[in-house]
């Protein structure tokens, strides 16, 4: 049976998620169980969009806090990172100013090109070798725009990188370093997954999802925030083409099979109802939720919000597929009981009518 832990959490104090945290992971086998010295420690937190941490849309800061300093005696090298797609738009806008007067007097036609290739370009960084046509030099200068400014902007606005820095941790945004493309044979949807080089390179995933409802798949939790992985360009077309052709549940399965985090640890101290992931209300929940089966914690808090594991996409697919446990009766929870964390009111989202 997969093991999975709840404890109670009230509130974001920070002593208060640093014990709920650890004896979270006590609950489990301890940190020592997933992590050694020497490994490299990735922590995939869900910044959605650069929105303040009381809409609770983000991972909240003080449990990546609580997790780094779990991992601060392990003799791990660890990172933090996230694609946050708003910060790619904020990079591409400011290009788009600076282009104004580079574009001032030319032809209708060089002026297309520009805007196409701003647009749909893989990664927005490959725009500073962009040349109009006729020209020899390309159009911006490398000291023009500042892409790592956009991008970390994301984990400042929400806490996040005051935290790493306060740990001496990096944050990694995945659009801002080396993609690699791998084959992923087992996959249904996503027979190739483009991942980034801090992901292909950690010895340990560690997911830190957010408990919300979604539009799309009803529930969003540690399966779904694996979607972050994905940088750039490549995030939005699968989940755009997920979307379109009904394989949203088999996509994000996909992402998860490849790369098989080995502990996700939920905050769902304060959650999303309604509609989520992103304009939905906050509600206070008060859990930490830990497992190493990912497909097991999700099904644990989807319970916990009183949706029927089953019916989330994700958990479906991955049960029938092997790759975790999603049936409760599989699944030893530790610790505080789902009936005692149960929210039967929690808001489900509306169903979108345009899918």
């Amino acid at each position: 049976m997969s093991k999975v832990s709840i404890v109670r959490c009230k509130d974001y104090d920070k002593g208060l998620v640093e014990d709920a945290v650890a004896r979270s992971m006590e609950l489990i086998g301890g940190i020592g169980s997933v992590v050694k010295s020497g490994d490299k420690v990735m922590l995939k937190v869900n910044i959605t969009d650069m929105m303040p941490v009381d809409k609770a849309v983000t991972t909240h800061p003080a449990v990546v806090r609580a997790v780094l300093k779990l991992l601060n005696d392990s003799g791990a090298k660890v990172s933090i990172g996230e694609s946050c797609g708003s910060t790619r738009w904020d990079a591409a806008d400011e290009m788009r100013k600076k282009a104004k007067a580079k574009l001032f007097k030319k032809d209708f036609e060089s002026a297309k090109l520009f805007f196409r290739t701003l647009y749909m370009i893989e990664n927005i960084k490959d725009m500073l070798d962009f040349r109009l046509p006729g020209e020899d030099k390309p159009m911006f200068d490398k000291s023009e725009i500042d892409f790592t400014k956009h991008f970390q902007e994301a984990f400042s606005s929400v806490g996040i990188k005051e935290v790493a820095d306060e740990f001496g941790v990096p944050t990694v945004s995945f659009d801002d370093e080396e993609w690699v493309e791998q084959p992923n044979p087992d996959g249904v949807f996503l027979k190739k997954i483009w991942l980034s080089r801090t992901t292909l390179e950690a010895d340990v995933i560690i997911d830190l999802p957010k408990l919300k409802t979604h539009e799309l798949v009803l529930y969003t939790g540690a399966v779904k925030n694996l979607l972050g992985l994905a940088p750039g360009y490549h995030k939005s077309l699968y989940h755009r083409t997920a979307v379109m052709t009904g394989n949203m549940g088999d996509m994000l399965v996909d992402i998860y099979g490849l790369v098989k985090p080995k502990l996700a640890i939920m905050d769902g101290i304060v959650g999303m109802e309604g509609q989520g992931p992103l304009e939905g209300q906050p509600r206070n929940i008060g859990v930490v939720v830990a497992g190493r089966d990912s497909i097991a914690l999700d099904a644990v808090c989807s319970s916990i919000i009183n949706i029927d594991p089953m019916e989330v996409p994700t958990t479906k697919a991955a049960t029938e597929r092997g790759l975790g446990k999603g049936n409760l009766k599989d699944i030893e929870v530790i610790g505080t009981q789902i009936d005692e964390v149960k929210v039967a009111d929690f808001k489900r989202p509306p169903k979108r009518k345009d899918i």
